[in-house]
């Protein structure tokens, strides 16, 4: 079973990091179903070991069917798409909280564009 983890728009690959690499290049992550395991449970572990992350809590479930698709090796496998807990941050989410100094210097700019772009429709 493989993990599509989307983390906004983007998808989460891994890479071996043993030496020698257990495979080369990067991957979604995949994990064999253990025997009465639901494939969705199976995702969420692969993610969560692939990516040494805590699944239950970093990694979703999505309402969404399997793909399938076929390894170079014609192993089919079935792959689940899962999310990234929480989402990753906004570009505005992910820089440090403004102080009074910035708000102020940001005001002003805001200020000034205005008064430039109303003088030049008059």
């Amino acid at each position: 079973v493989g993990a599509l983890v989307l983390r906004g728009s983007r998808c989460v690959l891994v890479r071996s990091l043993a030496s020698p690499a257990a495979w080369k290049g990067v991957r979604i992550p995949t994990a064999l179903l253990r025997p009465g395991e639901l494939a969705a449970a199976a995702a969420v572990r692969a993610a969560s070991e692939a990516c040494d992350i805590d699944g239950a809590t970093e990694v979703a479930p999505l309402p969404l069917p399997p793909v399938a698709w076929l390894a170079m090796s014609a192993t089919a496998t079935a792959t689940r798409p899962t999310t990234a807990v929480p989402a990753p941050p906004t570009a505005a989410a992910a820089t440090a909280p403004p102080t009074a100094t910035s708000r102020a210097a940001a005001t002003a700019a805001t200020r000034a564009t205005r008064l430039s772009a109303r003088s030049a429709a008059v």
